[in-house]
């Protein structure tokens, strides 16, 4: 299977959507279109024969404490009907690409805790679990 990693494009949406439900989220087509078109972060989609069937965002930032560039995946999907293909894989080693172009010293991946398949995996290709993420919604804002 030919695999072409690209940018994604307005007729994207609705399957960019069904990925976003695979991994839990459902948000409202128009604020997809907004964030694919926004500059904090990139989205790429891996495509094969026209059928677009994996789903990345980055961002890349300055990491105040060490002064170093990092690039963070900050979601990643391949449809569940095409897994185990090594498409994640290759999404990966786009985003190690892409981040060496843009000089930073590593990639860091965010995950729910509660995908303990996903943890295996990543762990499986080189990546350490290294910090926690804590949130808090801002309805409850003290």
């Amino acid at each position: 299977m030919a695999l072409k990693i690209r940018k994604p494009v307005s007729s994207d949406l609705d399957r960019i959507s069904n990925l976003l439900r695979q991994l839990g989220y459902n948000p409202p087509i128009a604020g997809i279109e907004e964030s694919i078109n926004s500059t904090a972060g990139e989205v790429y989609v891996a495509e094969a024969s026209g059928i677009i069937i994996g789903l990345m965002s980055v961002i890349y930032f300055d990491y105040f404490p060490t002064t170093q560039k990092i690039c963070r995946i900050t979601s990643i999907v391949v449809d569940e009907t095409q897994r185990s293909q090594g498409i994640g894989f290759k999404l990966i080693e786009f985003a190690e690409s892409e981040s060496k172009k843009r000089h930073c010293v590593g990639v860091e991946i965010t995950t729910s805790t509660e995908r303990h398949e996903t943890h295996a995996y990543y762990e499986k290709l080189g990546f350490d679990k290294t910090s926690f993420r804590y949130y808090k919604s801002s309805e409850n804002s003290i």
